[in-house]
């Protein structure tokens, strides 16, 4: 035994006993990316000089590309994770976003409801102006829609944004708006922006129920406007034609359609470069009622009175069978109530469209003829398209056309001026009876 070397330090010193668990192949399984070099540490004396040699096992990291891959793996696997959440706080958004939608549509389904309902606990109240109310707020919008603006309207107008101004060009007025199905929406979006009060935008950009109601109204007071055209404004408009008791009445069609001054009125003249088709000029548009200068397209008499009746009511219009009545404008009609005094090109639209209408074989109106097979839209396009453009050119005439259809239908009339338009001013009044002003249905833009 070595010097200095007791058997009782020798066992304070005793090496310890190998550890079965620093097996180098169960360890290198276990961490794939370490190597075990030593499976059992080792000790031995160093002859001569009685010092001790230790050997331990050692574990050490391989610098090898498989490192390397598994850092990649977990930063794609750390990419993958944050892309999926991103993914899922976008589906949140359009989760939120459509529930949000969701709420406005039930928000005015409530509105609507409770209008309903104060109207049947007031139905024997006051039932002036200011107190109109849900379905005759639309009967008065559509009205002010069908007569100034576009009796075709369609109904992928709604639904929309109000369309961007292009420069300084609204969509209304763009010279492509009848040229694409996308611009004529565009356009009609736009004047609906117009015509419509500002408490009414968030329904119209919103609200598919909105839409569905104001479509319904639209299509009854269009039919409305026309039937009583055809009832009690014909009879005066068109004196010359001497059209006999009860031609105009719905279900005299057949007869309309054998009366040959009504043929020759509204049937069209041919293509001048082709003959055998016809155009969409007819001999109505034309005051000798015949072919005449781009000048004296629509200067005629009978448009004007057409116009004046639709605005201010038949009593405005003289009765040729009774000379002493008639040129009375009515204080309730909607011309009077909106203070109307100028003309528009979907108002001009109507009048042709009203005249071949009442003329023409077709028992119900409808966009394109059931009898006649006339197809009014392409009429109604064509007239609110050209006096648009018209207008802007002054060397057309059109300006001059205008003017001349206003001196008669404006005839003693006396423009109602009350500061705000009174028919949007009852809307106003109705919708904020409904808490639509100023809440979350208002304005929804932040």
């Amino acid at each position: 035994m070595p010097r200095g070397f007791s058997q009782r330090q020798g066992a304070a010193h005793r090496l310890p006993e190998p550890n079965n668990n620093l097996d180098g192949e169960a360890n290198n399984r276990r961490y794939p990316n370490t190597k075990t070099e030593h499976l059992e540490p080792k000790a031995s004396i160093v002859p001569g000089s009685g010092s001790l040699s230790l050997e331990i096992p050692t574990t050490t990291l391989l610098a090898t590309d498989d490192m390397a891959s598994i850092v990649e793996l977990d930063a794609n696997q750390a990419q993958m994770n944050i892309t999926d959440l991103e993914e899922a706080i976008r589906g949140l958004k359009l989760s939120y976003i459509a529930l949000e939608m969701e709420n406005r549509e039930l928000k005015a389904q409530l509105a609507q409801y409770q209008c309903e309902s104060k109207k049947s606990k007031n139905s024997t109240g006051d039932r002036s102006s200011k107190k109109v109310r849900s379905q005759n707020d639309y009967t008065q919008l559509c009205r002010r829609l069908v007569i100034c603006y576009d009796m075709m309207l369609n109904q992928d107008a709604f639904l929309k944004p109000k369309p961007s101004l292009e420069g300084s060009v609204r969509a209304k007025n763009h010279p492509d708006r009848y040229k694409t199905p996308e611009r004529r929406q565009m356009g009609q979006t736009d004047e609906l922006y117009e015509v419509m009060p500002a408490a009414m935008h968030t329904l119209l950009a919103t609200s598919p129920e909105f839409k569905t109601n104001v479509m319904t109204t639209f299509h009854e007071v269009r039919r409305s406007i026309l039937t009583a055209f055809r009832a009690k404004i014909a009879y005066r408009a068109f004196p010359f034609l001497n059209p006999p008791p009860g031609i105009y009445d719905s279900i005299k069609g057949p007869e309309r359609g054998e009366n040959i001054a009504f043929r020759d009125f509204i049937h069209p003249f041919p293509k001048a470069n082709n003959p055998s088709q016809l155009s969409l000029y007819r001999p109505c548009m034309f005051p000798k009622r015949r072919m005449q200068g781009a000048k004296m397209f629509l200067r005629c008499d009978w448009f004007a009175w057409t116009l004046r009746g639709m605005a201010f009511g038949p009593t405005s219009m003289p009765d040729t069978q009774n000379p002493s009545s008639g040129g009375t404008i009515a204080s309730n009609s909607a011309g009077h109530i909106w203070g109307l005094s100028e003309l528009t090109p979907g108002f001009i639209g109507l009048a042709v469209v009203a005249t071949i209408f009442c003329h023409s074989s077709d028992i119900k109106f409808a966009e394109v003829g059931g009898e006649s097979g006339i197809n009014y839209c392409v009429i109604f396009s064509f007239i609110k398209q050209y006096v648009t453009e018209k207008l802007e050119d002054p060397a057309s005439g059109m300006k001059e056309t205008v003017e001349y259809l206003s001196s008669i239908v404006f005839k003693n009339a006396k423009n109602k001026s009350s500061g705000s338009d009174e028919v949007e001013q009852v809307i106003a009044d109705g919708l904020a009876d409904l808490n639509l002003l100023g809440g979350e249905l208002y304005g929804i833009d932040k």
